[in-house]
């Protein structure tokens, strides 16, 4: 089963199964949740792939792991708005060079909740976001150097970087549990998240070198889909009429 196909049942299921699950009534005027968050992003490394295996060099992994955090705050239990940062890195190797493949990104988001958050339970909401994206190549040659070495032939290592802004539309899907009570109206829970969408580049610059432009370049983007895992919490402040559980 391909990528497309897989991304696209997870969010079937999520949006077919979600109101069939016991959810308490208690909703939430405001509130602000977020977390760390593991996930696997497929990037559009293929034209680089090939250009690097055609002179010599080992190619990249696709999907690469991404490591980063969000953020958000709602405002009229619906209305979302936050951010999130996330990054990645690969290392490739021959018996000649080293290969660093390293790249971040940061979105800010907007969302709207399909249903009143409730204290515990689960939480359904689609995602758009307007982000930068950073991508970093380094081709490090194997080598044991002294000083004069370097100096007599300082071509032995390129960093090339390339900044694009992107796009992004995702699913996003959380259940709070252990939620708390205090006695001044204000909670807080445990949060477990799935986030899956799709990442588009909505430009493709050149990749530079010392702020030279450099020609010839193969494409690279962040178009692809992503799936991400989130562990954070939810708190929130204010008044809050709690209700009996629902089926």
């Amino acid at each position: 089963m391909g990528t497309k196909r897989i991304v696209t049942l997870l969010v079937f299921l999520c949006v077919l199964l979600l109101p069939t699950v016991t959810l308490f009534a208690a909703d939430i005027e405001s509130y602000g949740f977020g977390g760390f968050s593991i996930g696997a992003q497929w990037l559009d490394i293929s034209d680089l792939n090939a250009l690097l295996s055609a002179n010599g060099f080992a190619t990249f992994n696709e999907p690469t792991l991404t490591l980063g955090f969000e953020s958000y705050y709602a405002m009229k239990k619906r209305f979302l708005f936050g951010g999130e940062f996330q990054l990645f890195w690969q290392e490739a190797t021959n018996a000649t060079y080293v290969q660093k493949l390293n790249g971040y990104w940061g979105f800010l988001n907007f969302g709207y909740s399909m249903f009143s958050r409730p204290a515990e339970g689960f939480h359904l909401y689609p995602l758009v976001g307007l982000g930068v994206s950073r991508n970093r190549l380094r081709l490090t040659e194997r080598a044991v150097l002294d000083f004069s070495d370097i100096v007599a032939d300082p071509k032995r290592e390129s960093y090339l970087t390339k900044w694009d802004f992107i796009l992004q539309a995702s699913l996003g899907v959380d259940y709070t549990l252990g939620f708390n009570i205090e006695e001044k109206d204000r909670g807080g829970g445990f949060m477990l998240g799935i986030r899956a969408g799709y990442q588009h580049s909505a430009t493709d610059s050149n990749w530079n070198m010392s702020s030279l432009d450099i020609s010839g370049d193969p494409g690279m983007s962040m178009s692809g889909f992503f799936l991400r895992f989130v562990i954070g919490g939810l708190g929130y402040g204010g008044s809050y009429d709690k209700q009996e559980r629902k089926n």
